[in-house]
Formats: structure tokens, C-alpha cells, sequence
């Protein structure tokens, strides 16, 4: 049996082996140009990842810091192919936006967009809403809690000022409060039938202001704060306080919606009266319309 190689003489012999440079090779035969997004770009990384955990688990650190550095290589160009993504999942809904084209057309149903608002309805739940955000931790020390000596201040008769007890008393410096607030619960309940109420009355008070606009369904794949601004600038509504409503919640676009000033997104299932009256334009996604109606429309 052969002795076997000291372990000095292996690692020196890794070293000298080249970087695998066969992964460029993939990358430039997948490479996707301007003109062709939809491609799919294949993922060599894993090949890439497996090789640098055998090289760490080795203890090889300088072929590991090469093979990185490799693979660090092609980062900007997966950066540039989400944003190209991006910009062709968005181009189409600009085009329209700045023609002066529709955007999203559906018939508002009645039921939601069309009734009586009721005042009385929407001061409630506003006003539940408001009272349900306090805490209710609010609290002051009464004479019996305040740490004082329980001692008469001096005697009865015969100083010539007023009779006076213990210096706790609330009428003394650092004595305790009288009818100071305390601790309590604020929260009051609405029925779900005065909510719905009111939901549909601010939605048709802000319908009957022109206040409600339609916008096709869109996608980002990356977040992009300018996208959103164009669109919101299309619409006419930039420099007003606005709600974005979609179907399901999406980081991408709450993420470029939140850096925009008077501009909130919210999901249909998070929406409440509050929102709709602080806003002075609300817009709705094709789908989150669709949705609303479902859930507060005619049934």
C-alpha cells in the first residue's frame, strides 16, 4: 500500500488548480438581449454554490475567494434582466397612461358606488376606529399612592395659616392628584352591518366627487419608486393625498408606493372607512374593484 500524500502537499496542489471556467461559458450562451425578455435565463449558480461549500469544507480559501469572485461577476447582469422584466411587464399600462387612453374600465356597481351616505354611520365608525388606537395606559398617583410621610404638617391652632394635614394632600406641592385619569379600556365595538354602512357611503361620496378612478392589473417584479410616480402623474391624481387598492398585498409595490408622498396602497381586506374619507382619491386595480364589489356590492 502506498503511503499516502501529507496533507500540505494536497492543499498546495489545489491551489494551483484553476478557477471552473466553464460557467462564463453558460452565462453567455443564455445571455438575454433587450429585445427578447422572454427568454428564460438559466441558474448555473448551483453548480457555482456546490463548489465553493466542497472548497470551504476543504479548507481551500484561496480557490473559494476566486470562484466568488466569479460568480459576484455576473450579479449586475441578473439585476438588469429583473428590471428589463420590469420595465416589459409596465411599458403597455404606461403607453396607454400617457396617450390619454383607457386604463380600466368597469361598470361601479350601485350598490357600493350609488347609495345615500350615511353621516351617521361613517362618524361612528371613524370614530370607533380613533378610539380603538388609544392605549388607555394613562394614569396618576392619588394621595393614598403618593410616598410621603402621613405626619400633621404642624399643629392645629395658634400659627395663624390654614389647618393643614398630611402633605399628600392634593391641594400641597407633590401631594397626589385628585380625579387624575386612570387606567381604562377604550374599545368600542361596531356592528358589521353599521361597517358595511359606512364603507358604502364613503364609497359613494367619494364616486359622486369623481374621486374613484379604475387601473388595469400590473406586476413588478423589482420595486421601482418612478414607475409608480409616471403612473400616478398619468392618472392626475400626483399631489393628492391617494389610496392604491389592490387584491392581495404585494412588497414590490408597497415598497415603490411608500416613498411617495399622500400615497398609501393598501389590500382590499385591509381598507376600512378611515382610509377611504382621509384620502382625496381612491384607485382601484381591476381585480381589487372586482373584489370589492364582491365583498360589499349587492349580494
Amino acid at each position: 500500500m502506498l503511503p499516502r500524500a501529507p496533507r500540505t502537499v494536497l492543499r498546495a496542489a489545489k491551489d494551483d488548480m484553476p478557477p471552473y471556467d466553464g460557467y462564463e461559458d453558460e452565462v453567455a450562451k443564455r445571455r438575454i438581449s433587450r429585445d427578447n425578455v422572454g427568454v428564460s435565463f438559466a441558474k448555473p449558480t448551483d453548480i457555482r454554490t456546490a463548489r465553493l461549500k466542497q472548497l470551504l469544507q476543504d479548507e481551500d480559501f484561496a480557490a473559494a475567494e476566486r470562484e466568488s469572485a466569479a460568480a459576484l461577476a455576473v450579479l449586475p447582469e441578473l439585476a438588469d434582466v429583473a428590471r428589463l422584466r420590469g420595465r416589459a411587464l409596465l411599458s403597455p399600462l404606461l403607453d396607454k397612461l400617457i396617450d390619454g387612453g383607457a386604463v380600466g374600465k368597469a361598470d361601479l356597481d350601485d350598490a357600493l358606488f350609488g347609495i345615500e351616505p350615511s353621516e351617521g354611520a361613517i362618524y361612528q365608525t371613524i370614530k370607533a376606529h380613533q378610539t380603538n388606537k388609544r392605549q388607555g395606559t394613562a394614569a396618576t398617583k392619588t394621595r393614598a399612592e403618593v410616598f410621603l410621610t402621613k405626619r400633621k404638617m404642624y399643629r392645629q391652632k395658634g400659627t395663624g395659616r390654614a389647618r393643614a394635614g398630611k402633605a399628600s394632600s392634593p391641594i400641597r406641592v407633590g401631594g397626589g392628584i385628585a380625579h387624575g385619569p386612570q387606567p381604562r379600556f377604550y374599545k368600542e365595538r361596531v356592528p358589521q352591518k353599521v361597517r358595511v354602512l359606512a364603507l358604502r357611503s364613503a364609497f359613494s361620496m367619494k364616486a359622486s366627487s369623481d374621486g374613484v378612478k379604475v387601473l388595469q392589473d400590473f406586476e413588478m417584479e423589482v420595486p421601482k419608486t418612478k414607475t409608480i410616480a409616471e403612473i400616478m402623474k398619468a392618472m392626475e391624481v400626483d399631489g393628492d393625498k391617494t389610496l392604491m387598492l389592490i387584491d392581495e398585498h404585494d412588497g414590490n409595490i408597497a415598497k415603490s408606493c411608500r416613498n411617495i408622498p399622500g400615497l398609501s396602497v393598501l389590500s382590499v381586506g385591509q381598507v376600512c372607512t378611515y382610509d377611504v374619507m382621509h384620502a382625496d382619491r381612491v384607485v382601484f386595480t381591476e381585480s381589487a374593484l372586482g373584489r370589492a364589489q364582491g365583498l360589499w356590492g349587492a349580494s
